[in-house]
C-alpha cells in the first residue's frame, strides 16, 4: 500500500477549534510553529480559534515569545493541566525528566501529545499511562527558520505525521489539523511513523554522515601525502561550497539526473567508480548500526548512560528550547538535528533534519555560525577550546549532562588532530577566515 500524502484539502482545522494548544519550548521550531499556526487561525477559518500557550524558563527564548506576543509561564503544571494539545518541543535528551517528572502528572487524559521527533516515543523514555492520551508525530524536515520563511512564502515544507496512539479516535483529525495549521500540507505531509524516523533520523547521524566525513578525512590525507597542498585541497573538497551546490542539485532534479551537471569525465569517473566500489563492508556496517545500535537500542541505552552521568538533566533546561539541534532533528535538529563531528546533515532534524556544519563545515543551515574559522555543528561542545578552535555552544548541549559535553570535547579532540582539520585551520588563517 503506498504511503498517504496529506495535502491542505485533505486536511479540516476543525479538530483544533476551541483547544488550548500547549508548546513547551520556544526555541526555533516552536517559534516557528507557534507563529505559524497562530497566522493560519487568524485567517477566520475557525469561528473560535484555539488558545496558544508557551511554557518556557525564563530566559532568551521567553523574551522572544513576549516579543511576539504570545507571552510564556514557567509554571510547568498549570500550563500542562489546561492544554488539549501539547507540542513537546525541547531536546530529546531533555525530554524525559522534563515530561515525566513536571508535566505528565498533570495532563488530561484527553490531551494529545505531539512530538516532532519519535525518539522518545520509539524508546519509551515518556512515561505515558496506557489507553489516555493521543499521541502523534508532527515533524517537520526542516530547521526552524526555514519553516517559518517557507510558510509565509507560501511554499510549505516537508513534514513526517504519525498517530501512534489514537485513545479518543480524534488523533487523526488533530494530528492533520496541526500540520496544516503549520502550513506542513502545503507541499504535502508524509505518513511515517516514530519508529520510521527514528531510524532514518539516527541512521543519516551514525552511519551516512560519518561515512561521508571518513571519505574526505582518508580522500585528504592520500591526497596530501601525494603532493597536493592544503589551500588547493581544502577548496577542491569543501571552501568551494561544491559538495552543498551537488546536494541542492540532488533534491532539485534527482540524486542520478544531478550528475548531467558535470563533465562527462565527472559523469563517467563518479558512475563507474560506484559502481565497482566494493559495498559489502559498507553494507555489514550500515546494517550493524541500522539494527543493533539503532532498532536494537545499543545506541539509545549508551547516550541515556553518558547524559545522566553529568548531573540532573534538567542542569541548564534553561537554555534547551530548540529541537533544531536534535532534528533535525534542528533539530535541528536540526533538525530536525543534529550534528556535532559528524553533522554534515544534523537532526533537526530536519534530518536530513533535523542543523548543520560539523568540522567539516559543509553546509550551514542552522543558527549555526563560524566560530574562529570552524562552523561547529548543533551539537557543538558548549563553548570547549578544542586545538584553539571553539565549537558553538548550542541549546542541544546546554541541556546535556556534563557527561555528554564532556565526550563531546573528547571526541572534537580527536577529529580535529585530523590532517584535514589541521590544514583547514591553516588555510583558514592565512585567508583571515578566521
Amino acid at each position: 500500500m503506498a504511503t498517504r500524502l496529506f495535502y491542505d484539502k485533505d486536511c479540516s482545522l476543525d479538530a483544533l477549534s476551541g483547544k488550548t494548544i500547549l508548546f513547551v519550548g520556544y526555541g526555533n521550531q516552536g517559534r516557528a510553529q507557534a507563529q505559524n499556526l497562530r497566522d493560519t487561525c487568524k485567517t477566520g477559518q475557525l469561528a473560535s480559534p484555539p488558545k496558544i500557550v508557551i511554557a518556557n524558563h525564563k530566559d532568551e527564548y521567553a523574551a522572544t515569545a513576549d516579543e511576539d506576543g504570545f507571552g510564556s509561564t514557567t509554571d510547568w503544571a498549570s500550563a500542562a493541566a489546561q492544554a488539549d494539545v501539547l507540542f513537546l518541543l525541547v531536546p530529546d535528551q531533555v525530554q524525559p525528566e522534563l515530561f515525566n517528572t513536571h508535566i505528565a502528572p498533570h495532563l488530561k487524559p484527553t490531551s494529545c501529545i505531539v512530538v516532532a521527533s519519535g525518539y522518545n516515543i520509539f524508546y519509551n523514555h515518556l512515561s505515558i499511562p496506557p489507553n489516555t492520551n493521543d499521541i502523534a508525530m508532527v515533524a517537520p524536515r526542516m530547521i526552524g527558520t526555514s519553516v517559518r520563511s517557507r510558510y509565509l512564502s507560501g511554499m510549505g515544507f516537508p513534514c513526517f505525521v504519525s498517530v501512534e496512539r489514537d485513545s479518543t479516535g480524534s488523533a487523526w483529525p488533530v494530528a492533520l489539523a496541526l500540520c496544516r495549521g503549520i502550513g506542513a500540507t502545503k507541499a504535502g505531509a508524509i505518513e511515517s511513523s516514530c519508529r520510521e524516523e527514528t531510524l532514518m533520523d539516527l541512521f543519516a547521524e551514525q552511519a551516512l554522515w560519518p561515512l561521508i566525513i571518513t571519505g574526505f578525512r582518508e580522500g585528504y590525507k592520500v591526497l596530501k601525502e601525494l603532493g597536493c597542498s592544503d589551500e588547493a585541497l581544502v577548496h577542491e573538497m569543501w571552501l568551494s561550497k561544491e559538495p552543498a551546490e551537488i546536494f541542492e542539485k540532488a533534491a532539485d532534479d534527482g540524486f542520478i539526473k544531478q550528475l548531467a551537471h558535470h563533465s562527462s569525465v565527472s559523469q563517467y569517473g563518479q558512475l563507474k567508480g560506484s559502481l565497482e566500489l566494493d559495498a559489502t563492508p559498507i553494507r555489514k556496517q550500515f546494517q550493524h548500526v541500522a539494527e543493533k545500535r539503532i532498532l536494537g537500542g545499543a545506541f539509545a541505552k549508551e547516550f541515556t548512560a553518558l547524559h545522566k552521568s553529568g548531573g540532573n538533566a534538567l542542569n541548564g533546561v534553561e537554555h534547551a528550547n530548540d529541537v533544531d539541534g536534535v532534528n533535525g532533528h534542528d533539530q535541528v535538529k536540526p533538525t530536525n538535528g543534529d550534528a556535532g563531528i559528524d553533522g554534515l546533515n544534523g537532526r533537526g532534524q530536519a534530518k536530513p533534519t533535523n542543523g548543520v556544519a560539523g568540522i567539516n563545515g559543509f553546509l550551514d543551515h542552522d543558527k549555526t555560525k563560524p566560530v574562529n574559522g570552524v562552523s561547529a555543528g548543533a551539537n557543538g561542545a558548549n563553548g570547549a577550546q578544542v586545538n584553539g578552535l571553539t565549537p558553538s555552544s548550542s541549546a542541544d548541549t546546554a541541556g546535556s549532562g556534563f557527561g555528554v559535553q564532556k565526550k563531546l570535547q573528547e571526541l572534537y579532540g580527536l577529529a580535529y588532530q585530523s590532517d584535514l582539520a589541521q590544514g583547514e585551520k591553516k588555510v583558514r588563517e592565512r585567508l583571515d577566515l578566521l
